[in-house]
């Protein structure tokens, strides 16, 4: 057995060797500073300038206590926002994807009161989500 060790160890040796990383040489790179760069020559009758429409800017929204009801919750964010795109298709309420440490959680609904989201619930188990719950949480206020 202590043979084998030894041929083992003598065989394994010129193999790390081998595989061992080679010296790398550095690449060498100028850098120039952008004020020392020549500046390219351009006529004004080239440049077009076109008018910039101003972005509609939303306030933004209160957060109230409320309910939301959950159809899913997943490990990984792509099978939740698989499932919060199926669903997009299928409710008129928003869907929301939240990371609540360890899932990706599929919400669905801003609901005021308790009796909202009853009968948001029994809508999702009509669609097919048999383990929707209902879950306390903040949403935006209306």
């Amino acid at each position: 057995m202590g043979r084998i060790l030894k041929i083992g160890i003598i065989l394994t040796i010129p193999l790390f060797w081998l595989c061992a990383p080679k010296t790398v040489k550095p690449i060498k790179t100028e850098v120039v500073p952008l004020y020392e760069k020549e500046e390219a020559q351009v006529s004004p009758e080239e440049i077009k300038v076109e008018p910039v429409k101003p972005e509609e800017t939303k306030a933004p929204t209160a957060m109230v206590s409320g309910f939301r009801v959950q159809i899913g919750a997943f490990r990984n964010k792509e099978g939740a926002e698989t499932l919060a795109s199926e669903a997009r298709t299928r409710f008129t309420e928003k869907v929301y994807v939240e990371y609540i440490y360890p899932f990706y959680k599929v919400r669905v609904g801003d609901c005021a009161t308790r009796s909202e989201a009853e009968i948001l619930k029994q809508k999702a188990i009509s669609l097919g989500y048999l383990d929707a719950f209902i879950t306390p949480t903040q949403i935006e206020s209306r």
